[in-house]
């Protein structure tokens, strides 16, 4: 086998045992340091946002990397997590996303009056307000 070839091939079995690793779901110590983590950067987020809006935006993002991974691979999918998601949504001003996963997060407790209260404000902040039917 040519020297090239061999690269080739050994740089995809390399990428195949990577996407294997990164496929595993996460164990339960993993899911909770990622959520101790998203939320610490969320909070740290709200706390720098008035003095430092960039900053508290690279907080957001890294919250929702941690709470988007734990629904990816750590298979959580309930109400908390939505709802967080929505707020870092929110906060990043992406209103679309914050109302998606408020309405997701309406699918496991629709009673809930922050849940409720945050969509509402969501969806009288929209830009673009179509009529529902």
């Amino acid at each position: 086998m040519r020297r090239g070839t061999l690269i080739v091939v050994f740089s995809v079995l390399a990428c195949l045992v990577i996407d294997w690793v990164l496929a595993q779901p996460l164990d339960v110590g993993e899911s909770i340091r990622l959520q101790q983590e998203a939320n610490l950067f969320f909070r740290q987020g709200r706390e720098v946002s008035a003095r430092s809006p960039e900053e508290a935006v690279e907080f957001y993002n890294k919250a929702l990397l941690r709470f988007e991974r734990l629904v990816r691979d750590g298979q959580v999918k309930n109400e908390k997590i939505f709802y967080n998601i929505g707020n870092v949504y929110f906060y990043l001003g992406d209103l679309g996303r914050a109302i998606l996963n408020y309405r997701r997060a309406m699918l496991y407790n629709s009673s809930d009056a922050n849940l409720l209260q945050n969509l509402e404000y969501a969806r009288s902040r929209r830009v673009d307000k179509i009529q529902e039917r």
